[in-house]
């Protein structure tokens, strides 16, 4: 069986994470897209969680039922929470990935930084990246009184100014640190 270029990446991301989490795989995914430079295509937009892209969900879905992963749903607070693992099937495929040395490195430099976050950090971090990215878009000409924070806390008031903040510095150093394979501006 031979996956499309995106749900190569999702499996691939799945299969080096066991137990994952629905959340944690948008998330990733976002961050593959828009900081290390996937091109997956993906529309994310901002949404109650952060970044959201209702296609990312999709091809998790053409996973499962191409019984390459499976989904356990567990009571999580006042909901369900979810884990997703590879299945055999999924383990089998993904020994023949098509992916090259580059981009299994980005997945692993992901999971490295991002892997042991809380959905709660992803969301900010994810959320800050989005706005960064935003704002980079916009263009610097365009972007005067554009505040990276402000539009994150307007969105995002359960995180007070100093998580936002202290998270937004942890991405500047990572960005200086040059690991992110894009520029934003925002983060400089």
């Amino acid at each position: 069986m031979r996956l499309d270029y995106n749900r190569d990446i999702m499996l691939s991301m799945i299969t080096k994470k066991q137990d994952i989490g629905k959340t944690a795989v948008m998330k990733y995914t976002f961050f593959l897209q828009k900081a290390f430079g996937l091109k997956m295509g993906y529309p994310f937009n901002i949404y109650t969680y952060g970044p959201y892209s209702s296609d990312v969900f999709e091809d998790l879905d053409a996973l499962m039922s191409y019984n390459l992963v499976d989904l356990e749903k567990y009571p999580y607070r006042d909901s369900l929470g979810y884990k997703i693992s590879t299945t055999e099937k999924g383990k089998s495929v993904q020994e023949h990935t098509n992916l090259t040395d580059e981009e299994i490195e980005k997945i692993d430099r992901v999971l490295e930084l991002f892997g042991d976050k809380s959905a709660r950090e992803l969301e900010l971090i994810s959320t800050i990246l989005y706005f960064a990215d935003l704002r980079e878009r916009i263009g610097h000409e365009h972007s005067e009184g554009f505040n990276v924070i402000e539009n994150v806390r307007a969105i995002k008031p359960h995180f007070d100014n100093g998580e936002v903040e202290d998270e937004l510095k942890n991405l500047r150093e990572l960005n200086r640190q040059s690991l992110f394979k894009c520029n934003f501006v925002a983060l400089s």
